[in-house]
């Protein structure tokens, strides 16, 4: 390593790439975020702005490959990251690239920004060196995710989330919708009740800026579900999740 190398990975800071780009009405975007270095790198945070976040869905994966998330609504997302960070970075292998796609289900063009907030791969190595030397450990980041319909009036709509072959703990959630006021929110896991009956902000406002008290432990291949009731007489509602998880050994 030269001088000018050693002296720039010293005040290297952290790594916060953003895009902004216009999808256009009922059109889908993806958009590449790669290393700084060509290296591994690591997010703690998606942090989104849009002109309408509730007409917008966005995924995530790994080289096209490998889903983070797919097909909720970017105000999900803007609802989980927006005060809190990620107990351990989400690590972006080296010559891999993470995919955003957004997906614009309204008439209007919307303008959307997403920025990653997080750690090159000089900092990131520090980050693990320093937890390991202080004894910690260091958890590995996933998600549950999923979006339904809820018509008019439906009761009990129930909403799968893709189950994890690891046993996990989940320690917050958001969700969003088209119409928030109108969605009562259940969780089960295998068919026990978690949360029974609660209005979407009421969860959203329990788990904003803090995590759950006691995380809830998902084991493998266990069904986790949310049931949804929708009180407007008129009109269907769509209602995605984003639960942060992580494993646990």
């Amino acid at each position: 390593m030269n001088r000018f190398e050693s002296t720039f990975q010293e005040y290297q800071t952290n790594y916060t790439p953003s895009q902004n780009f216009i999808v256009p009405p009922g059109g889908t975007i993806t958009k590449q975020f790669y290393p700084r270095t060509g290296n591994q790198y690591g997010f703690n945070r998606i942090l989104v702005g849009a002109t309408n976040t509730t007409a917008l869905f966005m995924s995530a994966e790994i080289n096209n490959e490998t889903t983070i998330f797919r097909d909720v609504h970017v105000e999900t997302v803007r609802r989980l990251f927006r005060s809190r960070t990620l107990e351990s970075p989400f690590i972006i292998k080296a010559s891999r690239s993470l995919s955003i796609t957004i997906t614009n289900v309204s008439n209007q063009e919307q303008e959307v920004t997403v920025q990653l907030a997080g750690f090159d791969d000089w900092l990131l190595k520090r980050w693990v060196e320093d937890r390991k030397n202080q004894g910690q450990r260091i958890l590995t980041p996933a998600f549950f995710y999923g979006k339904a319909e809820v018509g008019a009036t439906e009761r009990g709509k129930l909403l799968n989330l893709p189950p994890r072959s690891e046993n996990m703990i989940v320690t917050r959630m958001q969700l969003a919708s088209n119409g928030d006021a109108d969605i009562r929110v259940s969780l089960r896991e295998y068919s026990s009740d978690l949360k029974q009956n609660l209005f979407l902000e009421q969860l959203n406002d329990e788990f904003d800026l803090k995590t759950a008290l006691v995380p809830y432990r998902i084991k493998a291949n266990w069904p986790l579900e949310l049931v949804f009731d929708n009180r407007h007489p008129t009109q269907s509602r769509t209602v995605s999740a984003l639960l942060e998880a992580y494993v646990h050994e």
